[in-house]
């Protein structure tokens, strides 16, 4: 098996893994944050399991890199969920971008 294959082979190895691993997280809300005419952008948000309402909270909100041509909030569901597990409270916002828009 040459060079070029092995590449290839990782690159789909990494691609469906990839897909397959960020659907073990989930936002536990959607939210729309911004209408614009009838495109409807949203902040996917994951809480804290021990959040206190009125109580001040801790939060980050993560933006897909992507140049503005391409990309998805799902980007950052593993990490969001990862601050979630530490008490924060994470976004991880949706924006027009010219692949989808």
């Amino acid at each position: 098996m040459n060079t070029k294959n092995i590449f290839l082979i990782l690159i789909i190895a990494f691609l469906g893994n990839n897909s397959c691993f960020s659907q073990k997280f989930q936002p536990d809300t959607i939210i729309t944050y911004k209408k614009v005419g009838d495109i409807e952008l949203k902040l996917h948000v994951f809480y804290p399991k021990n959040i206190k309402e009125g109580k001040k909270t801790a939060a980050i909100v993560s933006f897909f890199g992507g140049g503005w041509t391409g990309g998805n909030p799902k980007q950052f569901y593993q990490q969001s969920a990862y601050y979630a597990s530490r008490g924060m409270i994470a976004f991880s916002a949706e924006y027009r971008v010219f692949g989808k828009y």
